[in-house]
């Protein structure tokens, strides 16, 4: 008797379980789509379909079932079934390939803000994941920024005070033109001093131009452009706060702020990064200079139709950087431990940027930036001191009009300057 009821259990709980065969194909070509994941729904049954996009289940229980597929780049479906099925053929299952919309992409470098998929010149954009990204690794400066980007070289300008200038497909850093939301911040005998003086925690966006697209902003971009687009206040109130503690000796504390309301808004960024010398390998000099920078730069907003009409920003920069001989950083120089290059610049730029639509005529944006930049740098005995006061203007009217010959016809009539006047002295000779 216990052996009729045990036989008879066994044959009750194999008649109460199912299996499921079923393929899956592509709603398009037909074709079967492999390695798509076949699971019930709140159950641990399931598998993966083979090459030919089939797969069999087995040990379903009785009743209605919920059958996930689901695969990499296609929707994912979701189909009932109520077991014991009607038919025992296989079920063709049909998935759709998943659409996916990238981001619009705005650029402003070809100075018409369009979008990048319609601008005529060749632009390479750094979007704000990969500015966050880099960020994380270098927090005081760009350079990694623009490290690993295609055809841009960092080169190390100086040794001892670690300035890099950016080479874009080899040519020389002073052939490359730097820009900070169009304007021309970090022009003249800055040089390798302008990579260094960029925070990067204000930046949205960045863009590069390459070869000859770019002598659109004259003959000190004959190698490419670099322009650095900073962030714009949201509805959204944002407060970033930056703390950094190296094991070279590095501190950075940053802090960035952006907020506005209906008509108006701010935004302000606030640096200090702190270096002490390293020497790496014991010879007595620096791989790293000693080094004191602080930026501040606060910038304010007049919105018209939730679009910057009018911006107005100043962005003052302090630098002191010390490398060489660690005796003489020390001020323990003596015959033998002279060598040292001291750099201190101060850079001061005052920037008004206009835009407004007007009516029959098209966009109407007018820049005005001034400059001022300060520079001392004494290599031993040897002192070079110079100043530079620059100015930058442009007026530009774009309009954009349809017809049924003309689909686009794009008018751009601009004018610009740019200015520079100041004093040098170098060759100077200074106590040792």
């Amino acid at each position: 008797m216990k052996y009729f009821i045990l036989l008879f259990s066994l044959v009750s709980i194999a008649s109460s379980q199912h299996t499921f065969s079923a393929r899956v194909i592509d709603n398009e070509s037909s074709e079967p789509v492999p390695g798509t994941a076949v699971v019930i729904k709140n159950t641990k049954i399931g598998g993966i379909t083979d090459t030919n996009g089939s797969i069999l289940i087995e040990k379903i229980p009785d009743g209605r079932h919920t059958i996930i597929f689901s695969h990499i780049g296609f929707t994912t479906v979701e189909r009932s079934f109520t077991f014991p099925l009607s038919t025992q053929n296989e079920i063709i299952i049909e998935l759709e390939e998943a659409a996916e919309e990238l981001e619009e992409v705005i650029v402003t470098t070809t100075r018409t803000s369009r979008s990048i998929e319609t601008a005529p010149t060749r632009i390479e954009s750094l979007p704000l994941e990969e500015i966050e990204e880099k960020n994380t690794m270098r927090a005081h400066n760009v350079s990694m920024i623009l490290h690993e980007a295609t055809g841009i070289q960092m080169q190390q300008t100086s040794y001892a005070s670690g300035n890099q200038s950016i080479r874009i497909q080899g040519l020389d850093g002073k052939y490359t033109q730097l820009l900070k939301d169009g304007f021309p911040a970090f022009g003249g005998f800055s040089s390798g001093l302008s990579v260094m003086d960029i925070p990067p925690l204000d930046l949205n966006q960045v863009e590069v131009i390459k070869g000859p697209s770019s002598t659109l902003y004259g003959g000190g971009a004959i190698a490419g452009v670099v322009n650095f687009i900073t962030k714009t206040p949201k509805e959204k109130p944002e407060l970033t706060l930056m703390l950094n503690r190296t094991s070279a000796g590095g501190n950075d504390i940053g802090a960035f702020g952006a907020m506005r309301n209906e008509k108006y808004g701010a935004t302000a960024l606030a640096t200090v990064h702190i270096q002490d010398y390293y020497d790496v390998n014991g010879d007595h000099f620096t791989e790293l200079p000693k080094t004191s920078e602080y930026n501040f730069n606060p910038t304010l907003f007049l919105f018209d139709n939730d679009k910057p009409a009018l911006k107005i920003g100043n962005a003052t920069t302090y630098q002191d950087r010390h490398g060489g001989d660690i005796f003489v950083i020390d001020g323990n120089a003596d015959s033998t431990h002279r060598y040292s290059e001291k750099n201190i610049s101060l850079r001061n730029n005052t920037y008004v940027q206009y835009e407004t639509e007007i009516e029959g005529m098209g966009i109407l944006s007018a820049k005005q930036h001034v400059g001022f930049f300060n520079r001392q740098l004494q290599v031993i005995d040897y002192l070079f001191e110079g100043q530079q006061q620059s100015s930058y203007t442009d007026l530009s009217l774009v309009r954009i009009c349809f017809a049924e010959l003309y689909p686009v016809c794009l008018r751009i009539l601009s004018a610009g300057y740019v200015g520079y006047h100041g004093t040098v002295h170098c060759g100077k000779r200074v106590a040792a």
